[in-house]
C-alpha cells in the first residue's frame, strides 16, 4: 500500500513540477548570485512560487534527499557487508568487520559515504551517478522477474506464494521487463549519453573482472556452499 501511495504522489509531484516550467531555456541556464549553475528543480520552484516560498520548498526537498541519502548509505553498506561476509569482495576482511561499540559495519558505511562524496565533488558527475543508481535499482528489481519468466518458459514448476496474480502474472511480468528496458534507455540518454557510456564501461569492467578473477575465486554465498557440500 505504501508503494502505491508513494508512486501516485510521486507522479503527481512530477506532473506539477513539469507543468510549472514557464521557460525551459531559462530553467536550464539558471545561475545563483555566485554564477554557479542552479539545479533545474530549484529553478522551477523559484520561478513558480517566488524566491521566498521557492527557497522553503527547496529546503524541504533537500531535507527529503538527505533522509533518502541516509537510507541509501544504510542499505548499500549492508549489501557490501553481506558480500564481504561470504568473501565476495576485495578486502573482505575489512568490510565485514562489525564495530563492537555500534554493532554496525563501520568501514563499509564510511566506504559508501566517501564514494558518494567523491562522486559529488565533480558537479558534472551528479546527473550521471544519479541516473546510473536509478538504472541499477531498476535492474536489480527486474532480475528476479526475468529469471521467473525464463524458468516458466523452460517448464520448471515454481511454487507460488500466498499472494499472486494468477493467469495475469506472465503478462504483467513481461510488461514490467519491457518497461524497465525502456527506462534504462531513456535514463542513458541525458548529458550527451554520458550516463549510457559510463554504465557500459562499468558493466564491461565488472564483467571482465568477474570472468577473469571472481568466477574462479568466489564460490557463492556461504549457505549455498554448505548445501552443496551436504549433497
Amino acid at each position: 500500500m505504501a508503494v502505491v501511495v508513494s508512486s501516485i504522489v510521486g507522479y503527481l509531484l512530477l506532473i506539477a513540477v513539469t507543468l510549472s516550467i514557464n521557460d525551459i531555456a531559462a530553467v536550464l541556464s539558471a545561475k545563483d548570485a555566485g554564477g554557479n549553475d542552479v539545479p533545474a528543480v530549484i529553478a522551477i520552484l523559484g520561478n513558480a512560487l517566488g524566491e521566498r516560498a521557492g527557497s522553503v520548498f527547496s529546503w524541504l526537498a533537500a531535507i527529503a534527499m538527505w533522509f533518502c541519502g541516509l537510507s541509501a548509505v544504510t542499505w548499500s553498506s549492508r549489501v557490501i557487508w553481506a558480500f564481504a561476509r561470504d568473501e565476495g569482495m576485495p578486502l573482505s576482511h575489512l568490510w565485514k568487520h562489525v564495530s563492537h561499540k555500534y554493532s554496525t559495519p563501520v568501514y563499509t558505511i564510511w566506504l559508501c559515504v566517501i564514494a558518494a562524496f567523491l562522486a559529488a565533488v565533480y558537479s558534472g558527475a551528479y546527473a550521471v551517478v544519479t541516473s546510473i543508481s536509478t538504472i541499477g535499482l531498476y535492474i536489480s528489481y527486474i532480475i528476479p522477474v526475468a529469471l521467473l519468466v525464463m524458468a516458466r518458459n523452460r517448464g520448471q514448476h515454481l511454487e507460488r506464494g500466498p499472494w499472486h496474480l494468477g493467469n495475469y502474472s506472465f503478462f504483467i511480468n513481461v510488461i514490467a521487463i519491457v518497461w524497465v528496458i525502456f527506462l534504462c534507455v531513456v535514463l542513458s540518454i541525458p548529458d550527451n549519453q554520458r550516463t549510457g557510456k559510463t554504465l557500459l564501461a562499468v558493466t564491461l569492467l565488472l564483467g571482465l573482472w568477474y570472468g577473469l578473477h571472481e568466477r574462479k575465486r568466489f564460490a557463492g554465498p556461504a549457505w549455498a556452499a554448505a548445501e552443496t557440500n551436504k549433497r
